[in-house]
């Protein structure tokens, strides 16, 4: 696999108290394209820090974040709105979803803010089919004109994946995507992740505090002390057991 985001030598400072406070610590780390990267280690130790540094939420105090081979972070705000606008996806432990908006709105979001408004006019039509097939894929196509306080914590958060693919991302970061959902459905939401990643190639980050279904993974990247103190390969989906229905 060829390397598709990296960092190098991040360092993250916060001040505290008159001194600073390191959250990252020289970190290296390299995510190769078509994987599905796990980022794992105790609570406290920069693992969001670190995902919403590469997804350019966040700026790095040091060091730099390499993407295609060329440096962004240090890029104009314009070039890296559109890189998190068309090149990345997110997904959150507690989704993010506008409530006064349906399903299917909510998942066309991205596309709407990416397109001007003569673009968007033109662009509309497909973006909703493309909407429209994305959660038929995940399970969600009878619920599309359900708001997200008519939806259960699965399926709120197989929504939050669904906008996040709306633009067909390189890369999607998820920051603790089944932290409050049961066993069962966040089983079943690694299960998708793992069938979106060959259909659509794309490549994720997930950072999560489960060992089990981060073994799972391609890698696994363990943080220490605001560095990565090991990188594990897996054979990958072992943990995940197959079920292909959606209660």
């Amino acid at each position: 696999m060829s390397e598709l985001l990296a960092a190098r030598g991040l360092v993250k400072e916060y001040p505290e108290a008159g001194r600073p406070l390191v959250v990252l610590d020289g970190l290296d780390l390299s995510v190769n394209a078509g994987e599905i990267l796990a980022v794992t280690g105790p609570s406290g130790v920069g693992k969001s820090t670190l995902l919403h540094i590469l997804g350019l939420l966040d700026t790095a105090t040091r060091g730099s974040v390499i993407y295609n081979g060329a440096q962004v972070d240090t890029a104009s705000e314009a070039v890296r709105a559109r890189l998190r606008n068309c090149e990345f996806g997110f997904v959150f432990q507690f989704y993010h979803l506008l409530p006064d908006l349906d399903a299917l709105t909510n998942v066309m979001l991205p596309a709407m803010v990416r397109a001007s408004w003569l673009g968007w006019a033109a662009r509309r039509g497909k973006v909703r089919q493309r909407a429209q097939r994305i959660l038929d894929e995940i399970g969600l196509a009878d619920r599309a004109s359900h708001k997200p306080g008519e939806l259960s914590g699965g399926e709120k958060q197989r929504l939050a994946i669904a906008r996040a693919l709306i633009n067909q991302p390189k890369i999607v970061f998820c920051d603790e995507p089944t932290g409050n959902l049961d066993e069962k459905t966040s089983n079943r939401i690694y299960q998708l992740l793992w069938r979106i990643n060959p259909k659509m190639n794309t490549t994720f980050v997930i950072v999560t505090h489960d060992e089990e279904l981060a073994s799972s993974c391609s890698r696994i990247a363990r943080m220490h002390e605001g560095k990565i103190s090991d990188v594990t390969a897996n054979a990958g989906q072992s943990a995940v057991k197959e079920n292909n229905t959606w209660d």
